[in-house]
C-alpha cells in the first residue's frame, strides 16, 4: 500500500496496543476500573478504515480481535475477521456478512496463523467448539472434508496459492478448551486421540493439553481419570506445574479427602513449585465445606508465611465456612477486621463479603445490623446482587420486621427470584396482609421454573391459608384450598390443618392426657357460620379428590357444630353417621354426588325428616397406628358432643307407653 496507507495501520496499531496494554495492567486486572475502552478503540480503528475504504493488514486485525476479545467481545470479533478478510468465519462455504464496515476492502491473503488463532479463540468464547474444529480443518488445508467433531459441514478451502496456513498445539488446545468446558468431555477426548496418532509432532500434547482435559474429568468428579493423565503426562517426559497440581488437589478434595489434598500441597513444595492463591482458596474451600474451620485457618497462616495473598475469595470462604457451622458472630467478626485492616479492606468491600456478612446477621436476626450493613455497602458504590436482597428479606423475616422487606422483594421480582427468597417473599406477604401477592408469586413459580421444591410449595399453602383466614378472608382462603388439593394435587398434612386451625383460631394446647370435654375446647365466642362454612368446604374438597381427612380435623368439626348449634349441629350429628356408612360399605345411603355445603343448605328439621333415612356424603377418617389416644377420645367426646336424640322417635316411645298404661 502507500505511505499514507501504512502510516495509517503503523498508528492503528499504536492506539489498540495503548488501550490494550492499560485493559491488562496489574491495577485494573483485577478490580473494576476495567472497561470496554479496547472495543472502542477498535471500532474506531475500523470505522477509519472504512471511511478510506482501505485495506487491512494482518497485524492490525490481530490487534483488532484480540481488543475485542480482552472485553469478551466475541461476536464482534468474528464480525471483523468477516469484515476484513471477505472469508465466512465459521470456515464453511457460506457468504461472509459484511454488513457492518463493508467499505474496508477485504484481503483473504491477510490471514495467518495469528490471526486464525484469535479466530479460535472467539469460537472458543462462544462455547462453539464445532466451529472451531472446522477451522482447524481450514487452518490445514484440508478443504471439502470434515472435521474430527460430528459435523455436516464441509471446511472451506483457505489455502492461498495451495499452501495451508498451518496449525499448532496451541491452536489444538483452544479448542480442546472450548470443547471441556461446554461439558463434552467425548469430544475433547476424541480431538486429544487425533493430537496423539499425529506422526509428524507439530501438535504432541503439551503439559497446558493435560491440565486442560485433567480439569475437565476433575468437574466431572472422574478423580481416576485425572491421575491417570497424570501419570501418562510424566511417562511423556512433561513436567507438572502449578496449573496441574491445583488440578490434583482439586479431584482430591471433590472426593472428600482433604488430607490428600493437603499432601499435594506439601508435595508441591517439595518439588519447588510456588503455590498460589487459587491452589490455596482450593484447599480452604473443601476444609470448610466439610466443617473443618479451625484447619482452614491454619492454611491461611500458612498462605502468610509463604507470602502469599489472600484475595476476596479467601475471605469469602472463611466467612461461608463460618456461617455454615453455625458461627453468625464470629462471621461477621471476621469481616469487621478485614475492613478495619488497611491492606485487607479493599478485598473486603466486594458485593459477595458483605453478602455473607447480611446473611449472617440474618441468621442472628440482627435487623438493625443488617440494614446498617446494607447501607456502608451502598455508600461504598457496590450494587446488591440476588443473593443481597435474598439476604435481606430473610433478615427481615426472622426479625419479623415483614413491612421492611417489601421493597427489597419489590426489587428483587424484577431481576428474578430465586429458591430462598421466594419463600422469604411469600412469607413476607402473608404477614403484612397482602396473601394475594404471595399467591401471585407461589404460582407464577409453580407455572415457570419450579424454583420452589414441592415441599417448599405446600409449606407456602400452609403460610397463605393461615394468613387469608386469619383476616378473614373465606373466599380467598377457599380459592387457596381448592388450588392446592384439585390443582397442584398436594395431600394435606398434619400441618395443613394446624394452620387452617390457628387461621381461624381453633387451635388448642396439646395434651395427651386431657380428658376431652367439649368446655375444654375453644371458646365459643370464636366460634361463627363463615368458620364452620369453610370447614365444611374443606370435607368437600377432601371428598372431591377421594382423601381421607384427619381425625382432629374431623373432631373440632364436630365441636364447632355443637357450639354453633341449630343447623350446624343437625349437620355435625349426621358425620359419624356418615363415617359409619361408609366404613362399612353401605351405598345405598351414601350420595356420591352431595356435599355437606349443599347438605347444610337444606336447613334439615329432624322433627319432619327421620336422620336415619337421610342420604349422606361420603366421609372417610384417617387413622393409623400413628394416631394417639389421645386424639381418638377426643374423637369419641366430640361424637358424643353432637349427638342428638330423634324428637320424632321420642314421642313415638311416649304414645307406646301411654298405651300399654
Amino acid at each position: 500500500g502507500s505511505n499514507a496507507h501504512k502510516l495509517l495501520l503503523s498508528r492503528c496499531r499504536r492506539v489498540l496496543n495503548k488501550y490494550l496494554s492499560a485493559h491488562e495492567s496489574p491495577i485494573t486486572r483485577s478490580t473494576a476500573l476495567r472497561s470496554n475502552m479496547p472495543v472502542q478503540a477498535a471500532n474506531k480503528v475500523l470505522q477509519a478504515l472504512n471511511e478510506a475504504s482501505a485495506p487491512i493488514d494482518s497485524k492490525t486485525l490481530s490487534l483488532v480481535m484480540e481488543s475485542y476479545l480482552s472485553c469478551r467481545d466475541a461476536d464482534s470479533a468474528l464480525k471483523a475477521y468477516e469484515d476484513c478478510v471477505g472469508l465466512n468465519a465459521c470456515a464453511s462455504e457460506a457468504v461472509a456478512d459484511r454488513t457492518r464496515f463493508p467499505k474496508i476492502k477485504p484481503e483473504a491473503s491477510i490471514k495467518d496463523l495469528s490471526i486464525c488463532t484469535s479466530l479460535l479463540k472467539a469460537h472458543a468464547a462462544r462455547g462453539d467448539f464445532v466451529s472451531g474444529g472446522r477451522v482447524l480443518t481450514a487452518m490445514e488445508g484440508k478443504s471439502g472434508q470434515f472435521s474430527i467433531f460430528v459435523d455436516s459441514v464441509p471446511a472451506a478451502d483457505w489455502t492461498h496459492d495451495d499452501i495451508p496456513i498451518g496449525s499448532d498445539v496451541v491452536c489444538y488446545n483452544i479448542v480442546l478448551d472450548a470443547a471441556c468446558r461446554s461439558g463434552n468431555v467425548d469430544a475433547a477426548l476424541t480431538l486429544f486421540d487425533s493430537m496423539c496418532s499425529m506422526n509428524d509432532g507439530t501438535v504432541a500434547p503439551n503439559m497446558v493439553t493435560y491440565n486442560t482435559l485433567m480439569g475437565a474429568f476433575a468437574r466431572e468428579g472422574r478423580v481416576s481419570d485425572v491421575y491417570t493423565l497424570f501419570y501418562e503426562a510424566k511417562q511423556r517426559g512433561l513436567v507438572a506445574d502449578k496449573i496441574t497440581y491445583t488440578t490434583l488437589i482439586k479431584a482430591a478434595c471433590q472426593q472428600g479427602d482433604e488430607q490428600k489434598g493437603l499432601d499435594l500441597l506439601n508435595e508441591m513444595v517439595k518439588v519447588g513449585i510456588q503455590p498460589d492463591v487459587v491452589t490455596f482458596n482450593t484447599v480452604i474451600e473443601a476444609l470448610c465445606g466439610s466443617g473443618k474451620w479451625y484447619m482452614a485457618k491454619g492454611l491461611t497462616a500458612d498462605m502468610e508465611r509463604r507470602r502469599v495473598e489472600a484475595n476476596a475469595v479467601t475471605y469469602n470462604l472463611l466467612m461461608s465456612g463460618l456461617l455454615q457451622a453455625d458461627k453468625a458472630a464470629a462471621t461477621l467478626t471476621l469481616f469487621e477486621v478485614a475492613l478495619a485492616d488497611r491492606s485487607t479492606a479493599s478485598l473486603a468491600e466486594t458485593v459477595e463479603l458483605y453478602t455473607t456478612a447480611i446473611a449472617a446477621s440474618a441468621k442472628l436476626a440482627d435487623y438493625d445490623r443488617t440494614m446498617d450493613l446494607y447501607s456502608r455497602m451502598v455508600d461504598a458504590k457496590l450494587e446488591p446482587n440476588i443473593k443481597t436482597l435474598t439476604a435481606i428479606i430473610s433478615s427481615c423475616v426472622s426479625s419479623e420486621n415483614y413491612s421492611a422487606s417489601i421493597p427489597f422483594i419489590e426489587a428483587i421480582k424484577s431481576e428474578g427470584t430465586d429458591r430462598i427468597s421466594l419463600k422469604a417473599a411469600i412469607r413476607a406477604y402473608c404477614a403484612t396482609d397482602n396473601t394475594p401477592l404471595a399467591w401471585e408469586l407461589l404460582s407464577e413459580d409453580r407455572a415457570g421454573h419450579k424454583q420452589l421444591t414441592g415441599k417448599d410449595a405446600r409449606q407456602a399453602f400452609d403460610t397463605m391459608l393461615e394468613s387469608s383466614l386469619r383476616s378473614g378472608d373465606y373466599d380467598l382462603a377457599k380459592g387457596l384450598i381448592e388450588e392446592m388439593i384439585l390443582v397442584h394435587n398436594f395431600i394435606p398434612a398434619k400441618w395443613t390443618y394446624k394452620a387452617i386451625l390457628r387461621g381461624l383460631g381453633l387451635s388448642r394446647p396439646e395434651d395427651r392426657n386431657v380428658k376431652y370435654t367439649l368446655k375444654k375446647e375453644s371458646d365459643p365466642s370464636s366460634s361463627s357460620a363463615e368458620k364452620f362454612d369453610y370447614l365444611l368446604h374443606v370435607l368437600d374438597i377432601m371428598l372431591r379428590r377421594n382423601l381421607a381427612v384427619d381425625i382432629s380435623f374431623y373432631s373440632t368439626i364436630l365441636f364447632e357444630a355443637t357450639k354453633l348449634g341449630g343447623n350446624a349441629r343437625r349437620v355435625g350429628s349426621l358425620m359419624p353417621k356418615a363415617k359409619t356408612y361408609t366404613s362399612e360399605t353401605r351405598d345405598e345411603m351414601i350420595n356420591m354426588k352431595l356435599t355437606w355445603s349443599a347438605l347444610i343448605r337444606q336447613n334439615l328439621d329432624f322433627r319432619k325428616v327421620d336422620p336415619d333415612q337421610i342420604l349422606l356424603p361420603k366421609l372417610v377418617l384417617r387413622t393409623n397406628s400413628k394416631s394417639t389416644k389421645g386424639a381418638t377420645r377426643r374423637m369419641y367426646a366430640a361424637e358424643q358432643s353432637v349427638y342428638l336424640r330423634n324428637k320424632r322417635i321420642k314421642e313415638e316411645v311416649e304414645d307406646k307407653k301411654n298405651i300399654m298404661t
